[in-house]
């Protein structure tokens, strides 16, 4: 039996560079400059949803389906806030443009002390922040959105 993963350990990284184009595994794995997000506190879902076209046709008794356009995500990404963090600072800046940047998310699930967790990369516009308000006991938080453009991929635990 497999032991449960938990998303305790887990970190977000950002791309301080420009990536307009679309990129494969190799492109993301050949990125320098990724900078980490501190102070996560949740990660919205990610993957890809395809929506499904259907035609009802007169002389049948079940609709026809396909496969419609599918959608990278767009995954919400809340902080504590942190107005020194330079990951946060770079997602702020990132919400001001019409840019593309890459994301790469790692779990804490390496096999071996030497390892790599499980990594997703994507890529997309940032909007944001939105801030939260609450109350007199709640932590200040920004939440910044990912609107992923391209097929994720994901590298498996080492």
């Amino acid at each position: 039996m497999s032991q449960a993963l938990t998303n305790m350990g887990r970190k977000t990284y950002v791309s301080a560079t420009a990536h307009p184009e679309e990129m494969d595994l190799d492109a993301f794995e050949g990125i320098t400059d990724w900078t980490e997000v501190r102070f996560v506190t949740e990660i919205g879902e990610s993957g890809v949803n395809t929506n499904i076209v259907s035609l009802p046709v007169m002389d049948t008794k079940f609709t026809e389906k396909g496969k419609g356009i599918s959608d990278a995500g767009d995954v919400a990404i809340t902080v504590r806030f942190d107005q020194g963090d330079v990951g946060q600072k770079l997602l702020r800046d990132f919400g001001k443009t019409n840019m593309t940047y890459a994301f790469k998310f790692e779990l804490d699930d390496k096999k071996t002390p030497t390892g790599t967790g499980s990594i997703e990369y994507n890529r997309g516009i940032v909007t944001g922040p939105l801030r939260s308000n609450g109350g007199v006991e709640d932590f200040v938080t920004e939440t910044f959105t990912g609107g992923f453009t391209q097929q994720p991929f994901w590298v498996p635990a080492t």
